[in-house]
């Protein structure tokens, strides 16, 4: 679900438990910069939500600023990678 904001969409909105979250998923992006972080911190302080930063897959790194804003900010990041079949799970065709 994504709801726009005058920082830009925000990808996910979680509430429950008398509390609320705003996701931010990374995919594809060799570096994450402070911009991204700092454009979810605005985008949770706008909805008054606590922000999680998902990097998706093995491609998005943060930088050392990113990092840094990020332990200074109180920012949850979270590594999901997709599973990986094995090749023998997919089914062969029989000549």
């Amino acid at each position: 679900m994504r709801r726009p904001t005058r920082y830009g969409p925000a990808h996910i909105i979680a509430s429950g438990n008398n509390q609320r979250l705003v996701v931010e998923v990374v995919e594809g992006v060799a570096k994450v910069g402070p911009e991204v972080v700092d454009r979810l911190l605005k985008k949770a302080e706008l909805l008054r939500a606590k922000p999680v930063l998902v990097l998706y897959g093995d491609g998005p790194k943060l930088t050392e600023e990113a990092r840094a804003l990020v332990q200074e900010r109180g920012v949850k990041v979270r590594r999901l990678r997709p599973p990986v079949l094995p090749t023998d799970a997919m089914p062969r065709e029989s000549a």
